[in-house]
């Protein structure tokens, strides 16, 4: 089988790597084109929310703390209605 190098891809941004790609193109499967070397936007904003929150967890432990607590809170609270519709649910 002969495998012809694709057409060169637009990118969208400097930090991007979205590429327009077809689904029988080779470098999908195969990462042979070197598109993988380019910066991951997502690596990046994650590293910066990972920054983020370690300085308000450092600047304000309180306000984090009770944060926290609220989230785990409502967590626990929809898990408990979820249950409570399953039960009512299934044949008692």
């Amino acid at each position: 089988m002969v495998h012809l190098r694709p057409a060169p891809r637009p990118i969208f941004g400097a930090l991007s790597t979205i590429r327009v790609t077809m689904a029988w193109d080779p470098c999908v499967l195969h990462r042979e084109c070197g598109y993988g070397d380019a910066v991951n936007v997502q690596k990046v904003v994650g590293v910066l929310v990972a920054i983020l929150v370690v300085f308000w967890i450092i600047s304000s432990p309180g306000t984090a703390a009770g944060t926290v607590n609220g989230i785990l809170d409502s967590l626990a609270s929809a898990g408990d209605s979820l249950i409570q519709f399953l039960r009512g649910v299934a044949p008692g």
